[in-house]
């Protein structure tokens, strides 16, 4: 039987999942590879271990595979995205590869910002230390002598790509997280590259996603066990690869991956520019489409931080599980008795972009139970996706459902709250690996598995249809009012109206 094999690239482990024919996962083999945090804000990675890890995953399903009668017919890769390591001729790491939430870079950044609305103009996404321009402009100022033997700044994705083909390439979706890339033209643009002094060759060659980006080498196959000249395919970046699995593919819904942050994604099919610069275009993993993509920097961590508080001093089966947790924020009703939880306990990303603001759980009183601030922190979460579908459908179009991905998905509670504060119908998928799907279905479109994305999505779900949240009208008013209260609260603690 024919099959297909993601490498799902993450920040802290790599996957790899074997796929058949229709969609169906047969196979996961994953390998924790953090990277290395230090205290002045730096986070790198050592670039040799995620070849390693590759090959090594690669290599166990390879063997998997082999026993039990399945032919890799294709590989494809999705990776997290912003990302920096220079590369020689050879493609060999000349340093640590730069992280997407490495800091060093955020006095650059603010010394660039003067250049915000042009690069805003030019790339559908304000400047951010998070994006790949700075690092490479903090190399090129800081280690000189390693930019100059530079061949090409390349990120993860391209890194492994060149492992499997020897090919130093990237897509629109990751180069759509450099702002260097031209988001009409999907090119690189001259006067951004000017603009952060760097230099065009040493940027990878284009492809849209979902491309051939080369075939499996002898080397290569000869140390995984896998086909030579099996075609490899770049997917996309690993958000884009997440909205695609979960069945992004029209304007009329929205999705939202949320696990340790939260990324709410809408669809177009061409550039769409935010007036106010709170929410972001970017290349879809889907060739020549676009999303509007919103960024929230902690909303999972925070239901995860609460878990461990009350976990403090417990162990083994004492432990207070996610699932006893959620059974309390039923107990909780609607509105959590007036309790107001503002999740931004790592300053706010979209829409409001404000580095200043914190963590605020507002009107504790001694009847608040554990449960009411369970179910108060799940609300200031789903507010938060809530305010960004609003800019996201006063720019674009209205949608009338919610696609819900990552760990926080599995939640039926926390799904049911979405619904009922957003007045929308949230679906959730069967099948929770939405990164790797979604490069499944990029490969199955381009190796002709499928006819279309959309054909490939359905013949995923045909077996495992989602499950579907319906809001609750009785329940409208009361979170009505706690959205006006909570902007109320926003705008007394930072004078920025919320939203804004």
């Amino acid at each position: 039987m024919d099959s297909i094999l993601v490498i799902d690239a993450g920040t802290t482990s790599m996957r790899c999942v074997l796929f058949d024919p229709s969609g169906k996962v047969l196979k996961v083999l994953q390998k924790h590879n953090p990277p290395a945090y230090y205290q002045d804000g730096r986070v790198e990675h050592d670039p040799k271990t995620w070849t390693d890890t590759c090959t090594e995953l690669l290599q166990s399903s390879a063997a998997f595979a082999q026993d039990n009668h399945l032919h890799v017919k294709a590989l494809s890769l999705t990776a997290f995205r912003s990302a920096v390591v220079p590369v020689d001729r050879q493609g060999s790491p000349l340093g640590r590869a730069i992280m997407w939430q490495d800091k060093r870079t955020d006095d650059l950044c603010r010394r660039m910002s003067p250049h915000n609305q042009e690069i805003f103009d030019r790339t559908g996404s304000t400047i951010t230390s998070i994006f790949s321009s700075l690092k490479m402009a903090w190399i090129k100022a800081h280690a000189p002598e390693i930019y100059s033997r530079t061949y090409k700044m390349a990120g993860i994705q391209d890194l492994l790509l060149h492992l499997l083909t020897g090919r130093l390439v990237t897509d629109h979706s990751l180069a759509g997280r450099t702002s260097l890339m031209n988001i009409t033209t999907r090119n690189w643009d001259p006067e951004l590259i000017k603009l952060f002094e760097l230099d065009e060759e040493k940027l990878c060659k284009l492809l849209e996603p979902s491309s051939i980006a080369g075939y499996l080498r002898n080397d290569a196959a000869l140390r995984t066990g896998l086909d030579s000249g099996i075609p490899v395919i770049t997917a996309g970046g690993d958000q884009q690869c997440a909205a695609l699995g979960s069945g992004l593919l029209s304007e009329d819904a929205v999705s939202a991956n949320t696990g340790t942050g939260s990324y709410v994604i809408g669809f177009t099919h061409a550039p769409v520019l935010d007036p106010g610069r709170r929410i972001f275009c970017t290349p879809s993993a889907v060739p020549g489409a676009y999303h509007l993509e919103a960024s929230m920097l902690s909303t999972g961590t925070v239901y995860r931080w609460f878990s461990e508080i009350l976990n403090a001093g417990r162990s083994g089966q004492h432990q207070f599980s996610f699932k006893e947790l959620d059974q309390e924020v039923n107990e909780s009703p609607p509105g959590s008795h007036g309790l107001l939880t503002i999740p931004h306990f790592k300053g706010s990303g979209s829409p409001y972009w404000n580095p200043q603001a914190s963590g605020t759980i507002h009107n504790l009183n001694l009847s608040t139970t554990r449960g009411d601030i369970a179910r108060a922190i799940l609300e200031g979460i789903a507010a938060d996706i809530g305010d960004n579908i609003e800019v996201l459908e006063t720019i674009s179009h209205q949608v009338a459902s919610l696609r819900v991905s990552g760990g926080m998905a599995k939640s039926q509670v926390f799904n049911q709250i979405q619904a009922d504060m957003l007045g929308k119908t949230v679906v959730q998928p069967k099948n929770y690996e939405s990164t790797a799907l979604g490069a499944w279905i990029s490969a199955a479109y381009r190796t002709g598995l499928s006819a279309s994305m959309e054909e490939a999505y359905r013949t995923a779900s045909e077996d495992s249809p989602p499950a579907e949240f319906i809001p609750r009208a009785a329940f409208s008013e009361t979170y009505r009012n706690l959205a006006r209260e909570r902007k109320r609260l926003y705008e007394a603690l930072y004078g920025i109206p919320a939203g804004h």
